[in-house]
């Protein structure tokens, strides 16, 4: 782990560095947030909870942070809310790693003392924790969208894949913090529309930093294509409208790798890679990306190249080949009951 020395000249990595090193800071820095926006923040949740996947502007404004748990990074996606209501559970002192990492990349955070244990997806990325030197609690308890509740009746699921009949969903390779993707969004629309031919709808799920940017729906609008959103990644009810989202989809595909490609797969749903170029730019000239070391970048790489092999070629099934792919880093087979995943939280 880098010593404080190491990280003097950035910024960001000292805030992060007081905050996850220093119990009594993190106290501090919770109660002003929660002074501060309790009142706005379950209004926003409260107005936003059973709008419609297809309402994508409005799920996608901000969201003023409001720390239900204490470390900071519990707070996005839903997942830690997605998890209590399946298990009971009322708190959860584990830190989830909210996404997909791929080699032996550790994010700062996880090194510092208010990271008290590790929740993850496979033993695949628990090996890499290990490796790293992280001496912490780690839990594998394979992908996080099956302990999500999609909230709907029988009833209203079924009005709604009725109205899309056969639907093809595309996940647009999103932007991040800091950096926005750069596409030639009229090619990839042709693309989607030569593949999703036999198809009475087609959904692109946008990530609601590049609906904010307000650059690439109006093309997809366009185009005749529905935009939906899970929404603001501090909407607890992010992770339950992504399983929505994915669970009306016949079939699924994107540009890019990422956590979404598992999840369909987890939820039987084909998946397909579509060969696009894409550029990432800054939003300004300070934004950095945390780095990653030459070691880190080749095994990375390994890893991407070797699920892109598997979803490259299309198909309207899923292959075992993919299914194990999937196992590997989505830890398909570590899926844990109510019981079971409760006696390792409690």
């Amino acid at each position: 782990m880098k010593s404080f020395l190491n990280i003097i000249n950035e910024p960001q990595k000292i805030a992060v560095y007081f905050l996850k090193n220093f119990s009594f800071i993190l106290f501090i820095y919770n109660i002003f947030y929660k002074f501060k926006n309790k009142k706005i923040y379950y209004q926003e949740i409260e107005k936003r909870k059973n709008l419609s996947i297809f309402n994508y502007k409005q799920l996608s404004l901000p969201i003023p942070y409001y720390p239900i748990e204490s470390i900071k990074d519990s707070n996005f996606y839903g997942i830690n809310h997605s998890i209590k209501k399946y298990t009971g559970i009322k708190k959860i002192k584990q830190s989830f790693e909210h996404g997909l990492y791929f080699g032996n990349y550790i994010p700062f955070a996880t090194f510092l003392k208010t990271t008290k244990s590790i929740i993850t997806f496979s033993d695949n990325r628990k090996k890499y924790l290990i490796l790293a030197g992280i001496k912490k609690p780690i839990y594998v308890i394979g992908p996080y969208i099956h302990y999500a509740d999609i909230s709907l009746t029988e009833k209203e699921f079924r009005n709604i894949k009725q109205s899309l009949g056969k639907t093809f969903l595309f996940f647009f390779s999103h932007s991040i913090k800091d950096f926005n993707v750069e596409i030639d969004v009229l090619k990839l629309i042709k693309k989607i529309n030569k593949i999703a031919s036999n198809y009475d709808s087609v959904i692109v799920c946008l990530y609601y930093k590049d609906i904010l940017n307000n650059i690439y729906p109006k093309y997809f609008e366009d185009a005749g294509f529905k935009i939906v959103t899970a929404g603001n990644l501090y909407d607890i009810n992010f992770l339950s409208r992504l399983k929505l989202i994915i669970q009306l989809a016949d079939f699924t595909a994107s540009t890019s790798i990422g956590t979404h490609t598992g999840y369909c797969v987890y939820l039987n749903k084909p998946h397909f890679l579509i060969k696009q170029k894409i550029k990432i730019s800054k939003d300004d000239k300070t934004s950095k990306i945390e780095f990653r070391d030459g070691n880190q970048i080749n095994l990375m790489e390994k890893e991407i190249n070797e699920i892109i092999k598997e979803f490259s070629k299309y198909s309207i099934h899923i292959t075992e080949s993919q299914k194990q792919i999937v196992n590997k880093y989505w830890g398909t087979s570590f899926i844990k009951n109510k019981d079971e995943l409760k006696s390792l939280l409690v």
